[in-house]
């Protein structure tokens, strides 16, 4: 590679037809035998070649192969950057059909919809030298007919508000350096993913049309059997310096925290972790702590457990917040079984507010978690103010195909409290009024959902993803509902092409 570089440089003043006269002679057959005499003569091919042909003189070649010498002594970071061998290109497709009807749980009003979005992710992995890696992302995220006409992109915004433009986003654009002074220690600064354990509260939530990612920085140490993650990241800037109107300076959102992994510990994996988050934007001002502890390990030949619980404690706007939640789970897989079938049995709580007129709150702050397939697929439950018993079965009929059965069991964990939803704010009522009621006279019970899911791995690059989904809403639903309890349904059809 370096007697190219070197090469295209000490022949840019010929022609282009006798640059590519030199290429195709290095590709000929007649290269080839000149190639065995040129490595008993310790010469490279390709100057040997030229030789031949006429096209380097020998103390032509002699200043090249000098040139070459030099520049394979220099250290790394001193090597001019080869980009055939240093970028990676990095893309996704994915399209996925939604319908859901009865979304408001009231068979009297005709709700059914159904839309058909897109993600297209484009990346570009650049290596500077071993240690050193910058990635750029480009994100574009649609649905299908959103827009009165695409002629409009970049000129105007459409009647509906929705231009093409407002589509494409830069989803992750940071530097990543490896063995930071010579030590077991790497960064990673700018727009970026974060996922730990298994993103209950903290994860990229790939499923959405969207996703998520940080615009922050991360130090990575890696010791003796275990890994530690630091991370502070800026998630909302309400007052940019460059606004024009003058404003506090005190009401953005930060999240930061340490989470530690021990991949190998007493034959399973232990996590722990302390985050902290700070939301200074008035009304939902919060500042708290989390510290939690993560374990999954096997027992016995063909069982195991997993467990993650997490504490909570802090400030809220008029007061103090202590909240706490947990999910405790254990699986079996049927031995001797050529469909790989598998029984789980699943329980979590997050605790809620038992008088929410205090100033206090004992509402668990569900962070920034991956919920979709974790509280039932139709994304009605979030860790916050609740109770799920969840039963799995799942079996891999053909080798990359793969079926799944869920049941979820909802409550609420206080009657005076929300309901709330994946994304962490309460489900709301066709009037568009909070789920809730603050005498807890509706009681606890909040429904129950069955999920059909079905995945294909068609290929190394090729996915497909299926399912169905019921909720059948409790006395909770009803009752706030105004008596209507209808029973809700939901499926998709997801398709993606990657390549990493």
């Amino acid at each position: 590679m370096e007697v190219l570089v070197v090469l295209r440089k000490s022949l840019k003043v010929l022609h282009r037809t006798t640059l590519v006269a030199v290429i195709g002679l290095a590709l000929s057959p007649s290269a080839t035998l000149v190639a065995g005499t040129a490595e008993k003569n310790d010469r490279d091919p390709l100057i040997q070649v030229l030789i031949e042909k006429g096209i380097l003189t020998e103390e032509e070649a002699r200043d090249i192969e000098a040139e070459v010498a030099r520049r394979k002594a220099r250290k790394p970071q001193e090597r001019e950057l080869s980009l055939g061998d240093k970028i990676q290109v990095k893309g996704q497709y994915r399209f996925r059909v939604e319908g859901r009807e009865n979304r408001d749980f009231r068979n009297a009003v005709g709700d059914r919809k159904s839309s058909a979005m897109q993600r297209t992710r484009l990346g570009l992995s650049l290596e500077t030298d071993d240690d050193n890696e910058i990635l750029l992302q480009l994100q574009d995220s649609r649905v299908w007919g959103s827009e009165v006409s695409t002629t409009t992109s970049g000129l105007f915004t459409p009647a509906n508000g929705v231009a093409n433009t407002t589509a494409l986003d830069l989803h992750q654009a940071f530097w990543k350096a490896d063995n930071v002074g010579g030590k077991p220690v790497s960064t990673r600064i700018g727009r970026q993913e974060l996922s730990f354990g298994d993103e209950r509260v903290i994860g990229a939530f790939g499923w959405d049309n969207v996703g998520r990612s940080f615009d922050g920085a991360k130090l990575t140490f890696k010791g003796d059997g275990f890994v530690a993650d630091a991370f502070l990241s800026h998630v909302v800037e309400s007052n940019s310096i460059l606004a024009l109107a003058p404003g506090p300076d005190d009401d953005d959102l930060y999240f930061g925290g340490v989470y530690a992994t021990w991949p190998r510990h007493r034959g399973g994996v232990t996590d722990s972790y302390a985050l902290l988050k700070r939301d200074g934007r008035g009304a939902s001002y919060v500042a708290n702590a989390t510290v939690g502890i993560r374990r999954k390990a096997p027992f016995g030949e063909h069982a195991d457990y997993s467990f993650e619980g997490a504490y909570q404690f802090g400030g809220v706007v008029a007061g103090d917040q202590s909240a706490y939640a947990f999910v405790a789970g254990t699986g079996y897989n049927v031995p001797h079984n050529r469909h790989g079938l598998r029984f789980a049995l699943e329980y979590a709580l997050a605790s809620g507010d038992e008088s929410a007129g205090d100033g206090n709150s004992e509402t668990f702050d569900q962070l920034f978690p991956t919920n979709h397939d974790k509280y039932g697929y139709m994304d009605y439950q979030g860790w916050r103010n609740m109770r799920d018993l969840r039963l799995t079965a799942s079996a891999k009929p053909r080798n990359k195909l793969g079926v799944a059965v869920d049941f979820h069991w909802f409550r609420l964990d206080e009657a005076r409290d929300a309901w709330y939803g994946a994304g962490g704010a309460p489900n709301l009522t066709a009037e568009g009024t909070p789920f809730i009621d603050v005498t807890g006279a509706s009681g606890r019970s909040v429904g129950k959902e069955i999920d059909f899911s079905l995945n294909c791995a068609v290929s190394d690059r090729v996915k497909l993803l299926a399912g169905y989904s019921r909720f059948f809403p409790g006395d909770f639903v009803e009752a706030v509902n105004g008596g209507a309890g209808s029973s809700s349904e939901w499926f998709f059809l997801q398709s993606q092409y990657g390549i990493d």
